[in-house]
């Protein structure tokens, strides 16, 4: 913990409690000399709701060590082991720490509390407006649009609907278009600008919201940058994965064959037959330029001379994806 004080100073105090938490249980792993401890390589592809599938549905065998590990992480209330776990098992192990994606998971940790207690502190108002009958219309509204500001920049565009269609429902219609300019006024870095223009493709009932909200998010929209993302960009930034957005289909044809083989060669994880499949899985749609279909002879080129190479390719592309290398 002294290691990584500097480090961990200023997070938020769930942070330091995890990682006390966490470091107790591997350190007491790794210099277990009598077998009692689960091994790390255990701990570090663990997770209780993976336990659960295993046990309930799959109906695994397991065997009496591995059943008293289990007993020992979820006496300990260990859940499962997250990406800041990872480092701290390899800090454990090696003594060293790779400070860059470090301190990246540790923001995205502290990120996550802070979204937690906004939503806490703001969430509270609604207890003025749900638990009583009281006369209070002024303190709610006021209440809510303090709240609101205080926590501004982690709440969503979801929020900021529900504090409007509040505020207009009791005629405070200047306060409502005030909140909405403070929000994009605050809410203005790049990472929110590109969170705005992800909802174009992924926001539903659109019909339902604020008028003046819709404008400012459609002034977003229509500013938006001649679009530079990578193939592989576009597919890990779609966070529906079966619902794709034409623009989306567009710029992936706006690739070679050679840049579908490239990303299918580069991807190392679980998502790389979904990548293909997808791309595959246009050839059944249509359009009047041919775009889907265009998508789908281009990776199924690139697959063919993904099979070419060697004999296991040639199976996996062969069995796994129906591609005829003829």
């Amino acid at each position: 913990m002294e290691d990584l004080w500097s480090v961990l100073r200023g997070s938020e105090s769930q942070i330091f409690e995890e990682v006390i938490h966490s470091l107790i249980l591997y350190v007491w792993s790794y210099n277990d000399k009598e077998d009692q401890a689960p091994p790390l390589s255990f701990i570090r592809s663990y997770s209780l709701a993976q336990k659960f599938i295993r046990t309930t549905y799959k109906k695994a065998e397991e065997t009496d060590q591995v059943k008293h590990w289990d007993e020992i992480l979820e006496s300990y209330n260990y859940l499962r082991t997250n990406s800041l776990d990872e480092h701290l098992i390899d800090f454990v192990t090696t003594g060293s720490l790779d400070m860059v994606p470090f301190r990246s998971e540790l923001e995205k940790r502290n990120l996550h509390h802070r979204i937690l207690k906004a939503d806490a502190n703001y969430n509270e108002v609604w207890d003025l407006y749900r638990s009583s009958f009281a006369n209070n219309e002024d303190e709610f509204l006021d209440e809510l649009l303090r709240r609101f500001r205080q926590n501004m920049k982690v709440l969503s565009i979801s929020d900021l609907h529900d504090a409007v269609s509040t505020l207009r429902r009791f005629e405070r219609d200047e306060p409502a278009k005030q909140l909405i300019d403070e929000y994009f006024q605050v809410c203005n870095t790049a990472q929110d600008i590109q969170t705005f223009r992800l909802l174009r493709r992924t926001m539903i009932g659109r019909e339902q919201m604020d008028e003046y909200l819709m404008t400012r998010l459609e002034d977003i929209w229509a500013t938006e940058d001649i679009d530079t993302r990578s193939l592989a960009e576009v597919f890990q930034t779609n966070p529906l994965k079966d619902n794709w957005n034409f623009r989306d289909v567009a710029r992936i044809d706006s690739f070679s064959v050679d840049d579908y083989y490239s990303f299918f060669k580069s991807e190392n994880s679980s998502e790389l037959q979904h990548y293909v499949r997808t791309c595959l899985g246009f050839g059944l749609l249509t359009d009047e330029k041919g775009v889907y279909k265009s998508v789908s002879e281009k990776a199924k080129e690139a697959l063919r001379r993904i099979g070419s190479e060697s004999r296991i390719n040639q199976v996996r592309v062969s069995s796994l994806y129906g591609v005829d290398l003829a």
